[in-house]
């Protein structure tokens, strides 16, 4: 369907009162600062709209609720006044309605609803909203603009007048660019077609303690801008049994989770469970790490200033840490990391960029055997009588390839394919073809003329673990050709379980008779 506006405002008009004279208030500036940003990252105008003949005390207006179907994207300014203003639930419920029946409510795990929290809410201000307002209130993802303390509950909200100072401004700035970021990736989603939407790879950013906040917000920006959709998509519950279903549904569809630890402060528990949500979602992501191949990094940064005056807590969190760094079972599947949060980035881009390697050397290994099944099932079709081609691993220094030329011809030439390591990517991704390579092949040659003795212990020790790298098949025959230079360590070599080629004197095909004989 076609959408005749972009994103409408749902705001209590006392909200939007200014504090200095002659200023504007905070809605109206907020509606502003949103439309500017987002159209200059949208490279586009808009249709942001809202209601601006509101006097506090209107009826709602049915012809508002009509134009909801038309529309993308709602932002609900939440404050006091707000949830108890029946116009402006009744907006976000009817929203709500009209954005399930078109297109629904969340696309691609990323609500259509902006919760924007001016000021904090009481929680059993939330629990008492009736049905589906309780739910969007308490799972749809918070753009909190106000920063609390968490020992006093004193907080202080962000915006920009007289009365902030410049540290408040930036935060507020950055908070706003979060929202314009998250909105203009929705929007355009919306603006393309199902069989055109982009598919995202998804992250699992854990929830942390207030005193890492900053950082976690720092963490999703960049990760964002990075081209990853960050997991949670929403608020989680603070029930055990739907925390525990949400955080494992949120890991499932994640390839790395990233977890931030505070050394002293401790986090909230949810109901039903006598540990904190950050304990938790690390117990979760270790399970599933034990149950599949799944990468997670742990930062602990350098000790922040205690939030709470608990010394219970306290004690708890410290205690949890030392946990984390001696128990395995905390650990498994991680890396923990400590020192900045630069670091921190690179280790999580470096971690990314290995398991890119390693998932580009499993595709290449199944397109290699595959291509080879393709070969081989030629080969009988054509010739059911005849031999059937064996796949040689032919394994040496990249320094020898050109010397390698006569015995990749003599393999050939018998009927059978080469197949040479590969040279070109970092250290992940060449050990990850080497292995898969070793898994595939039928017989192997290790070719020792450049490589040191050293290298060349290496290459055997891999033959010998075959079944521990996952080779349920044995070897057809497996060799080891002495090539020049010639060396004290070769010439006294010796091999049990191989068969040991001496090719010092010069290449001679006639050597190889016994190694061809055993893969036909």
């Amino acid at each position: 369907m076609k959408f005749d506006k972009d994103v409408f405002i749902s705001y209590a008009h006392l909200d939007d009162k200014p504090l200095d004279e002659g200023t504007r208030g905070w809605i109206t500036d907020f509606h502003k600062l949103l439309q500017t940003r987002l159209e200059q990252t949208i490279g586009h105008e808009l249709n942001i709209w809202r209601d601006e003949r509101l006097s506090g005390n209107e009826v709602f207006a049915p012809e508002i609720a009509a134009q909801f179907p038309k529309m993308k994207i709602m932002v609900s300014i939440i404050t006091p006044r707000y949830v108890n203003s029946d116009w402006c639930k009744r907006e976000l419920d009817e929203f709500y309605k009209a954005a399930a029946r078109n297109g629904g409510v969340s696309i691609d795990n990323k609500s259509r609803i902006f919760k924007v929290v001016k000021t904090p809410i009481d929680k059993d201000v939330i629990e008492s909203l009736p049905g589906e307002l309780h739910k969007i209130f308490d799972e749809i993802l918070d753009y909190k603009f106000y920063i609390q303390e968490a020992a006093t509950g004193k907080f202080k909200e962000l915006g920009r007048g007289k009365w902030t100072d410049n540290a408040i401004q930036q935060e507020f700035m950055n908070k706003l660019d979060d929202v314009v970021q998250d909105m203009a990736n929705l929007i355009k989603k919306i603006d393309k077609s199902e069989n055109t939407r982009e598919v995202k790879r998804k992250i699992y950013l854990a929830e942390t303690t207030y005193d890492l906040q900053s950082y976690r917000d720092n963490l999703v920006r960049e990760l964002q801008e990075a081209g990853f959709m960050v997991l949670p998509s929403k608020n989680l519950p603070y029930v055990i049994d739907r925390f525990t279903a949400d955080v494992e549904g949120f890991i499932d569809q994640s390839i790395l989770s990233l977890h931030l630890i505070s050394s002293t402060n401790y986090a909230i528990q949810p109901e039903g469970s006598d540990k904190s949500t950050v304990i938790l979602q690390n117990e979760i992501a270790a399970l599933k790490s034990a149950t599949r191949n799944f990468n997670r990094l742990i930062w602990i940064p350098p000790v922040t200033a205690e939030a709470s005056t608990n010394q219970k807590m306290i004690s708890l969190q410290r205690a949890f840490v030392e946990e984390l760094k001696h128990n395995t079972d905390h650990q498994r599947g991680a890396d923990i990391l400590e020192g900045s949060l630069e670091e921190f980035k690179q280790a999580i881009f470096d971690t990314i960029r290995r398991m890119d390697a390693e998932e580009k050397a499993r595709q290449e290994a199944k397109e290699r055997e595959a291509k080879m099944a393709g070969i081989i099932q030629g080969a009988s079709d054509a010739d059911p009588e005849g031999q059937v081609p064996r796949l040689v691993y032919l394994i040496c220094d990249p320094r020898d390839l050109d010397e390698t030329r006569p015995l990749e011809d003599l393999i050939t030439d018998n009927g059978h394919e080469v197949l040479l390591p590969l040279f070109d990517g970092d250290q992940a991704q060449l050990r990850q073809a080497h292995l898969d390579n070793l898994k595939m092949c039928d017989a192997v040659i290790i070719y020792y003329g450049t490589g040191n003795y050293r290298w060349t212990s290496s290459m055997k020790s891999d033959l010998l673990r075959l079944p521990a790298l996952g080779r349920t098949k044995p070897l057809m025959s497996k060799a080891i050709y002495l090539a020049g230079p010639s060396d004290k360590d070769k010439e006294t070599f010796r091999a049990n379980d191989f068969i040991a080629i001496n090719g010092l004197a010069g290449f001679d095909p006639g050597l190889f008779k016994a190694f061809i004989q055993k893969i036909k």
